[in-house]
């Protein structure tokens, strides 16, 4: 199965830049990944950039501020984060596998049986 990602905007500060208003400045996220029951993430801050077009904090969408996001990181970090979200899911199925693998054990060998 493969992983989906995804992003989860957590914080985002805005300053006013050129003369704008509530420009967003900084955002705090999660790269999310999920493969069948199992999620996990890892999470930064981005610091933004003026861009050549203005959108008004009330306008923004979540699109515009994942592509922000996107376009303040280069094709190495970017992947790292898959990267690190994939080996994290890959522990927590382990973990899983290995507590389905337990067994519990109701009495010990050397016990005696009671009188």
């Amino acid at each position: 199965m493969a992983i989906t990602y995804g992003w989860e905007i957590t914080e985002i500060l805005t300053d006013t830049v050129d003369g704008n208003d509530n420009a967003i400045v900084e955002v705090s996220w999660k790269r999310v990944g999920s493969e069948g029951d199992v999620t996990s993430y890892v999470g930064g801050t981005s610091t933004l950039e003026a861009g050549e077009t203005f959108i008004s904090f009330d306008d923004v969408t979540l699109e515009n501020v994942t592509s922000w996001v996107e376009a303040s990181m280069d094709e190495v970090e970017h992947s790292l984060l898959e990267e690190q979200v994939q080996i994290a899911i890959q522990t927590i199925k382990d973990a899983q596998e290995v507590v389905e693998d337990t067994k519990v054990v109701a009495s010990f060998p050397w016990a005696s049986e009671p009188e």
